[in-house]
Parts: C-alpha cells; sequence; structure tokens
C-alpha cells in the first residue's frame, strides 16, 4: 500500500536549509509537490521549522519554508542520512511548485509550459561574511590512495576532506 500522496522525483539540487541563526549546505535526494528530502550527515531534530534555499538548474534561487519531519542518522554509508521536510506556504505562484511542474513534468514526457512568465533570478540570502554556495572555483585533488580524483570546495579545505571513494584522508595543498 502506498502511503505517498505525491509523486516524488529523483533529483539533486544544492542546498542551503537554515534553522535560527544554524545552517548547512546540502543536497536534496528526492522532491515532491509537498516534500523534500535533504542529504545531510547532521540534520535538525524533527520538529524543526525551517527555510530552504533551492539553487534550481535555471540559475534561481528558490526559498521555501517547511518542517523537519524525520532526521535519519545511521552509520552504514549505503543508506541516506538526512532529513524529510513537508513543505508549508507554498502557494500557485510558487517558484518551487513552477519548477516541479515544468521542468521535472517535462521529463515524463509532458512538454515544459510556454506561458509561464520568465522572471529575474533571485539573489541568494547572505549572512554577513558567509560565500554563496559555489561561489569559490574547487579544487581537484587526486586521492593518494586510489588516485581518484575529489572537486573540494576551498572553503572546505580546512575541514579534512576525504576521498568519495575510498575514505582515505586527501593532502591538501598549502594555501600560502
Amino acid at each position: 500500500m502506498e502511503k505517498r500522496r505525491y509523486k516524488r522525483y529523483t533529483k539533486r539540487i544544492e542546498t542551503r536549509v537554515y534553522s535560527g541563526e544554524d545552517h548547512l549546505n546540502a543536497m536534496t535526494s528526492d522532491v515532491s509537490e509537498r516534500g523534500i528530502f535533504i542529504r545531510t550527515q547532521r540534520g535538525f531534530p524533527a520538529g524543526s521549522v525551517v527555510e530552504i534555499e533551492l539553487y534550481l538548474p535555471n540559475n534561481r534561487v528558490c526559498r521555501i519554508k517547511g518542517t523537519v519531519k524525520r532526521t535519519v542518522r545511521t552509520p552504514l554509508p549505503t543508506m541516506k542520512n538526512g532529513m524529510g521536510i513537508e513543505l508549508s506556504d507554498l502557494r500557485d505562484d510558487s517558484c518551487y511548485l513552477k519548477f516541479i511542474q515544468n521542468y521535472l513534468g517535462a521529463t515524463e514526457g509532458r512538454e515544459e509550459r510556454e506561458d509561464t512568465p520568465e522572471k529575474e533570478p533571485v539573489p541568494p540570502r547572505k549572512r554577513q561574511g558567509e560565500p554563496t554556495p559555489g561561489s569559490a572555483d574547487p579544487l581537484i585533488i587526486t586521492c593518494p590512495g586510489c588516485r581518484a580524483k575529489n572537486k573540494v570546495a576551498r572553503d572546505k579545505l580546512s575541514l579534512g576532506p576525504r576521498c568519495g571513494r575510498c575514505g582515505s584522508a586527501l593532502d591538501v595543498p598549502d594555501r600560502g
């Protein structure tokens, strides 16, 4: 028995999630008209009200609000860690709903609606001293263990990046 009311689409979208003054950068795993699953190693507790910025493929930023319904945290790397968020305050003119209907609907054989007027891109919400996601040129670092190439954002170098394939620590070049 399917308990979902809305069709889910597998779609990776760069995302920033805010809860009060705390925030995290993440990626969506799947999206629907009324919910999103966001992949992250650390999530906000269930019941948290969050603001979400989605960096859509058409260079637009869509801001939506929601409530964390569940947070999944497991030590298994094959499991999806993250947060299930129920969306609220969506109106018929929401850029998110238009994205779901037009962009993702087109992948199922429906053509993109041309009667939707184009809007100017919305600049992302910035907090003081905080770079916009993807604003810095990433570095490509080769893993010393398996020789896989890893793309690492410059502002994440101080966090001790690890190889996406084998999990080995990456040799961070001197930035001086």
